[in-house]
């Protein structure tokens, strides 16, 4: 019996990913910051395409038919939770290649100091509102004044039937701007009320400095190995740390890193763990241009060793030619 209910539940799982698609895994937590249910679907997914992506600066492309196969959002609930994301500064978009395609990427530095900071989750909260209200108000003037109530209720409540169909005219309406502008919220004004001011100048030269020192060790990286390293939580972290540890010379020397010949790095493939590790040691081989690996440490132990023996033999020399009376003090000599 319980074989036979083993096989109904894997024939279950295979007739929903038929039918239903494939599942997806959602962070809860993320809906704290204001951006709902939708929002923390998109983000949940775009977090899992960021680790999966080649591009050293996390960017990836993902269609808007895309989206809606992976998530299930609709073309205006990806408008509404690609806003918001951008709104709290989690999420980037930028058009690039040939043909042009709107590329994303998520902060994760960004996302980590948001979630570690209560007063910076009330302040993306409070922005998220703003957009909601925004949207609302924008789609309200091309909706039939019956429609306007359940328009704004999207933001706030699940969909109701009336909401649905608002929802669908909404997408009519803004599916050519949808292609043709990024996202980017309204005014200078309204883009700079959704920064909390912990996030000023040092916050931005920090997430700059590492973005540049993680932009240095990929790229490096992909020159020697032919692939691009793995990007998580715990490498963030490293590069933070690395960053805190070095600091504006932290990019230089972590490109250097790579480049260095020894065989415990070459067995771990150059990872940031063990940069971090001896940071202080590479960034002093960096600034000499010597490298330091096994061999070369063997090298400079065995110059010193014979370098004392000859300082050994040549004060047993002096103390004979002394009468026997050794004299180690090199002003007496």
């Amino acid at each position: 019996m319980a074989a036979l209910h083993a096989i109904s539940k894997g024939h279950l799982r295979m007739q929903l990913q038929d039918l239903a698609g494939q599942p997806v895994a959602l962070y809860p937590g993320l809906k704290s910051l204001g951006i709902g249910l939708t929002g923390a679907s998109m983000l949940s997914q775009a977090i899992y395409w960021t680790e999966r992506t080649r591009d050293a600066g996390g960017w990836f492309y993902k269609s808007q038919e895309e989206w809606e196969q992976e998530t299930g959002l609709s073309r205006s609930e990806q408008e509404l939770a690609r806003k918001k994301l951008v709104a709290i500064g989690v999420f980037h978009e930028k058009k690039k290649g040939v043909p042009c395609r709107l590329h994303f990427m998520v902060d994760s530095e960004e996302l980590f100091a948001l979630l570690s900071d209560p007063e910076r989750v009330k302040a993306a909260q409070e922005a998220c509102k703003a957009v909601c209200g925004n949207h609302a108000t924008k789609n309200a003037g091309n909706l039939q004044t019956g429609m306007q109530e359940s328009s704004k209720q999207a933001c706030r409540k699940p969909a109701s039937k009336a909401a649905g169909k608002s929802q669908a005219i909404t997408e009519n309406t803004t599916e050519t701007t949808a292609e043709i502008t990024p996202l980017a919220l309204v005014s200078a004004d309204a883009a700079s009320k959704r920064r909390p001011k912990a996030n000023g100048e040092a916050e931005q030269a920090r997430q700059e400095a590492c973005r540049a020192i993680w932009g240095s060790y990929a790229q490096a990286y992909v020159n020697r190995y032919g692939a691009a390293p793995v990007r998580n939580a715990k490498v963030n972290r490293q590069v933070v740390d690395l960053w805190k540890r070095l600091g504006a010379e932290a990019a230089a020397v972590a490109e250097y890193f790579v480049s260095i010949n020894d065989s415990y790095l070459i067995r771990n493939c150059h990872d940031l763990g063990s940069l971090l590790t001896k940071a202080e040691s590479y960034r002093t081989q960096w600034a000499t241009g010597r490298q330091m690996n096994g061999r070369t440490a063997r090298q400079l132990e065995d110059t010193q060793a014979n370098l004392n023996a000859a300082q050994e033999a040549a004060a047993r020399i002096r103390a004979r030619e002394n009468g026997g009376v050794r004299n180690d003090n090199p002003f007496l000599r």
